[in-house]
């Protein structure tokens, strides 16, 4: 059975300050975007949490398709129609 994309692809953002977004389909923004720190990432099953803090995450589904580049992690989930983006950022911005 195939799980998706692997959390792997998140790992060199841990630590690091990004700037998360979500989009619809139109790609238009669904709120807005907000500067955050990758704290942590945990599989749990048909997702991945990405934690900001301790209570604090973004649940993003594995199914669908993924993309990694130095600068971003793009996922989308053709599902709902959305698509999950952190992108790296300045540090002062967190």
């Amino acid at each position: 059975m195939d799980n998706g994309w692997s959390p792997e692809l998140i790992e060199p953002f841990v630590g690091k300050s990004v700037l998360v977004s979500i989009q619809g389909p139109a790609g238009e923004a669904v709120g807005k975007p907000v500067p955050k720190r990758v704290a942590k990432i945990v599989e749990d099953g048909a997702y991945v949490k990405v934690y900001f803090d301790a209570a604090t995450f973004v649940a993003v589904p594995r199914r669908g398709a993924a993309s990694v580049t130095n600068e971003s992690f793009t996922a989308v989930d053709e599902t709902k129609e959305l698509t999950y983006k952190m992108t790296l950022c300045k540090s002062w911005l967190v």
